[in-house]
């Protein structure tokens, strides 16, 4: 591995949460970003960057760009010097609306800088790593293992952000298809925490608790008629709603055409609704643009699968 000459790394999208699991779970998806490192002769600049995609217009192509940021952090924790690079990034999963973006170029960028330096660090590594620079484990954690994680800090405190942590994968082997309905308008994950509650109440809690195990179950045994019941939330869609005033309309409107399920992803914009039917996808996603739309916004739909792989390697 000493003699890798450059790394490409397919990272999935990710749902946070699944509804019910709140900064618990995440689920890995058939959708994908791309970032390709390759080691340069060059002694300055150290990086050369190139964007693609998503966020072409907007992401920075110094230092300061996230992907390399966490190669950088990577090489500093493997106790190696940064070698010259040339890095690629290919965006197709949107910013900002909830689908574990920031989670693909850090883990992206860790892995690649991982490879290059002759896998210096561990799985365990990686994971604490990408965990502490995005703040919290339940879409890096995902992103790197695919399918279902159940994931958290090793550690009494929430949210604590530091130290190590726990992940527990599970496979999604009966087919599910995963309507990933995608507003044009962003939502800022700092804008979505802000809006939260600092507690909750026991009753609240535990009806979240009950329903984050049923996710579980449901996703692990391919009992997806659990779905509608599980996925139901009351610690943070509910308060999110002032950010995303069609949000209830848009889930009961894929209910309406026979979901089995629908939530908020992550911290929004992005809504999924779930089917173990083919045939009712299309339906269902022109449902719930539609009722986007009458509440005046816009968006697109995708119809993916659930991602059992996580990121993927090849390298020369």
């Amino acid at each position: 591995m000493n003699a890798v000459h450059g790394v490409r790394v397919r990272v999935p999208a990710t749902i946070g949460n699944v509804g019910s699991g709140f900064d618990a779970l995440g689920l890995a998806l058939t959708w994908y970003n791309t970032v390709e490192v390759e080691r340069t002769n060059d002694v300055e600049p150290l990086v050369t960057i190139e964007v693609s995609g998503e966020g072409c217009d907007e992401l920075p192509r110094d230092a300061t760009n996230v992907c390399y940021r966490a190669f950088m952090r990577a090489c500093e924790i493997a106790n190696c010097p940064p070698p010259p690079i040339c890095m690629r990034l290919h965006n197709t999963i949107p910013l900002a609306r909830g689908l574990g973006s920031s989670a693909t170029a850090r883990i992206g960028g860790i892995l690649a800088a991982n490879a290059l330096l002759g896998n210096a660090l561990t799985q365990a590594q990686i994971l604490s790593l990408a965990s502490q620079l995005e703040g919290h484990p339940d879409n890096v954690a995902p992103a790197l293992l695919g399918g279902l994680v159940i994931s958290g800090w090793c550690t009494d405190e929430y949210d604590e952000g530091q130290g190590d942590v726990f992940a527990l994968r599970i496979n999604v082997t009966a087919p599910l298809h995963v309507i990933v309905m995608v507003p044009f308008r962003p939502i800022a994950t700092a804008d979505a925490r802000r809006v939260l509650p600092a507690r909750v109440s026991l009753r609240d809690a535990v009806f979240n608790v009950s329903r984050a195990c049923l996710v579980v179950g449901a996703l692990a045994v391919g009992e997806f008629h659990h779905l509608r019941e599980a996925v139901r939330d009351k610690l943070h869609q509910q308060y999110r709603q002032q950010l995303m005033p069609w949000l209830s309309a848009v889930m009961e409107c894929a209910m309406e055409c026979g979901a089995l399920g629908a939530c908020l992803s992550g911290a929004g914009s992005s809504v999924v609704a779930f089917t173990d039917d083919e045939s009712k996808a299309e339906s269902i996603a022109q449902a719930m643009i539609g009722a986007l739309r009458e509440h005046g916004e816009d968006g697109f739909t995708r119809t993916v699968h659930v991602d059992n792989d996580g990121a993927h390697m090849e390298w020369w």
